[in-house]
């Protein structure tokens, strides 16, 4: 299951989506683990992977020098900068109060 396709998609025609090709509705804890379950999994292992986080060596004897280490963090943080970047984006677009932002069509 891909988290981008919920979040671009919307939770509620994504969960259509799928009744419309296995032909019944999933389980609404499916749509539950979707929206809140694997969002929050994902970011506690990018939390856990900051706080744990130790230079990498090769052979435990050779550490990469700091510009490697960069590249490294710079191509893994595009990947996962796209979802916040249009969630940013969107509200900043957005008319009226924050609380109407949810319900605009990404």
């Amino acid at each position: 299951m891909d988290p981008d396709t919920v979040v671009f998609a919307g939770a509620d025609n994504f969960y259509d989506a799928i009744e419309d090709m296995i032909g019944y509705r999933p389980n609404p804890w499916m749509k539950w683990s979707w929206t809140v379950v694997t969002p929050l999994l994902c970011m506690g292992c990018f939390i856990f992977s900051l706080v744990k986080y130790k230079p990498l060596t090769y052979n435990k004897m050779y550490q990469y020098p700091d510009w490697a280490i960069g590249v490294g963090w710079t191509l893994a943080l595009t990947s996962m900068i796209c979802i916040p970047m249009v969630v940013v984006i969107k509200i900043i677009q957005s008319d009226g109060p924050l609380i109407e932002v949810g319900e605009i069509d990404i």
